[in-house]
């Protein structure tokens, strides 16, 4: 993360901008978002240090003008026009990593595994829903899936053949890679202990 005076980016939505244009050309979201979640964190902490009266943070002056022009923004969430712009990026990034997961090719495994890793919540009430966004007709499979996963034995179990181990190795890695660096911790875990099944067949 590039620092200038002090704070990451200084602050400056353009260079902000560049490092998000560099991940996501890269198909790397997750990464812009970690990025941006920081930036965010940053700006909490230091925003009522910054003199904004140096030539360096001459841009912080023209973010506090045109944040007089701001239309509604939601006091719960927006602080200042700065703010409003980074929401705006975090939300088009979250947006476009979100349109990397939705095709159906991922397959119900790969969704079940997703959805439970990121910790989103699946019920018999919403499943249908959920499914429908991920491109399936019904929940049916999805929940049955699903409820598999939960079961921490069923989900690490060995599969009893070295093909579907690979697979499912293969599987783990894919949603591991998709999920936000935030939410991985789990997953990185249980993908040791299924990876110590490969002992079994050497």
């Amino acid at each position: 993360m590039k620092i200038d005076n002090g704070y990451p980016y200084n602050f400056n939505l353009n260079e902000i901008e560049e490092m998000v244009n560099f991940f996501l050309k890269k198909g790397q979201p997750e990464k812009a978002l970690f990025e941006l979640d920081q930036i965010e964190d940053s700006y909490f902490k230091n925003r009522n240090k910054i003199d904004r009266n140096r030539r360096e943070n001459s841009h912080l002056m023209g973010y506090s003008f045109a944040g007089l022009f701001l239309e509604n923004p939601d006091p719960t969430k927006i602080t200042d026009y700065f703010h409003f712009q980074l929401r705006k990026m975090i939300t088009e990034v979250e947006a476009k990593r979100l349109s990397l997961l939705k095709p159906k090719d991922k397959g119900i495994a790969f969704v079940a595994h997703y959805l439970f890793y990121s910790e989103a919540s699946v019920t018999r009430e919403n499943v249908d829903e959920i499914a429908i966004e991920w491109g399936f007709k019904n929940g049916d499979k999805l929940i049955q899936a699903y409820n598999k996963v939960i079961k921490h034995v069923d989900r690490t179990a060995d599969p009893e053949s070295l093909i579907k181990l690979r697979n499912k190795i293969q599987l783990f890695e894919k949603v591991r890679d998709y999920l936000k660096e935030d939410e991985r911790d789990v997953i990185i875990n249980d993908l040791k202990e299924i990876q110590d099944h490969l002992t079994r067949y050497q």
